[in-house]
């Protein structure tokens, strides 16, 4: 899966079972922040629809 950072600089190709994680308001893969959100449940509900 393909997944282009928030602020469009970068792409990130998935190839493993685990993708990503929610903390606080951001979506991180190991410590690269993939993208931010105004509040922790809505970084939950993007990273949900993402699974």
């Amino acid at each position: 899966m393909k997944i282009m950072t928030q602020d469009k600089t970068r792409v990130l190709n998935f190839k493993m079972t685990y993708i990503s994680y929610a903390s606080k308001n951001r979506i991180c893969e190991s410590d690269f922040g993939i993208a931010e959100y105004a509040s922790p449940e809505r970084a939950k509900e993007v990273l949900n629809d993402m699974f």
